[in-house]
């Protein structure tokens, strides 16, 4: 029931009103007074609905009934007329009937009709207007919010790198929608799921594998990424093994809350690491107490290297496998607690492709120097 005093007319209260809302109280008393006045384009429309106090009742529910011009004309829908989609009220009397059909979008969107009932916003559970809005539908659709509803991992995607590159204004910046679909978004645990475990991999890689646009045009501070993971212990255990169990990008760097490892809120800053592996690893600081104190791990993590000193980032291997990085140091001091290492210089150490010029873990006092 839209409000105004002594008067069914859909207007707003007469009280206390603006020399605007004022007019448009009086035209609108115009065209009821009118006999066979009817709505046929936006304006006439306008005329009431314009009116920012204007509110009606849906459900027991008081809403705004407000539509600003500009909004509209801005618009994916910009330059039809409100009865296009409002249909009932095509040759209606103004003021129209309270209570009006809804909408419905698949008079020109039938195409996505099959696409959301596959996926998760199902049709009688989701409108087109929880996610699109009503009368300020964005030609964009990625700009398209899903905080409304997932307001958590919505604010830990905004504070995150990717949500950091949308805030910049960067045209690669990855929305909700790159990574879970538009309409057909499906669970995770649908094993069709772009976002299922055993996809995650090649999703990540749409983006950050060697030669896409993202890695030819951004700063990435790993190569072949997608690449080393494959040949990884956990990229072998996912694709030749089929174990839903194996780390993938998501395990160790979120699935919305991304940071840099630069960034001491990671989960990948060095400080964060033995955290994040141990989610999986949980037995690690007993089989290291053997070359390490374990408790350092946890309480004193700078004091220690961290695991992806030794288990590099991707490339991550069997401790028996030749390629793997601690195969392919230079010079092997592990477990020595008092060294010097002079006057030395390691180049190519494990082909280039990995390992590092001395290999010191466990080692707690020493000096190397040029």
């Amino acid at each position: 029931v839209y409000k105004r005093q002594g008067h069914p007319v859909r207007t707003p209260a007469i009280a206390n009103r603006t020399v605007v809302s004022i007019v448009t109280l009086v035209a609108c008393f115009a065209l009821s007074s009118a006999p066979g006045v009817r709505a046929q384009d936006s304006d006439d429309c306008l005329m009431c609905h314009e009116d920012t106090s204007m509110t009606g009742t849906r459900n027991g529910r008081e809403l705004s009934m407000h539509v600003d011009p500009a909004g509209l004309e801005g618009s994916a829908h910009a330059g039809f007329d409100c009865v296009m989609c409002h249909q009932d009220l095509d040759g209606a009397d103004i003021p129209h009937e309270d209570d009006l059909a809804a909408v419905d979008c698949t008079m020109c969107h039938d195409d996505v009709t099959a696409s959301l009932k596959r996926g998760v916003h199902r049709p009688d559970q989701v409108t087109c207007a929880s996610c699109h809005g009503s009368h300020t539908i964005s030609v964009e659709t990625a700009l398209v919010g899903c905080d409304s509803c997932h307001t958590t991992v919505a604010n830990q995607q905004h504070a995150s790198v990717h949500g950091d590159a949308t805030a910049e204004g960067d045209p690669m910046a990855p929305t909700c929608k790159t990574c879970h679909g538009g309409h057909e978004i499906l669970a995770h645990r649908n094993p069709l799921s772009p976002t299922n475990t055993m996809a995650i991999p090649m999703l990540c890689g749409t983006c950050h594998r060697e030669g896409t646009p993202v890695t030819q045009t951004h700063e990435i501070h790993q190569d072949n990424i997608l690449e080393n993971y494959s040949m990884s212990i956990h990229g072998e255990g996912l694709f030749k093994k089929g174990l839903a169990v194996s780390a993938v990008c998501t395990s160790c760097h979120t699935s919305h809350d991304i940071q840099s490892h630069f960034d001491e809120s990671s989960s990948i800053h060095r400080s964060n690491v033995a955290d994040t592996c141990t989610a999986c690893h949980s037995q690690i600081e007993q089989v290291h107490r053997k070359v390490i104190e374990g408790r350092l791990w946890e309480e004193e993590p700078h004091k220690i290297p961290s695991c992806v000193d030794c288990h590099a980032p991707h490339k991550i291997r069997r401790a028996i496998d030749p390629l793997g990085m601690g195969n392919q140091d230079c010079l092997k001091l592990s477990g020595l607690h008092d060294y010097w290492v002079l006057q030395s210089e390691f180049e190519n150490c494990g082909g280039g492709t990995s390992g590092s010029g001395v290999d010191h873990v466990g080692c707690h006092q020493g000096l190397v120097a040029r």
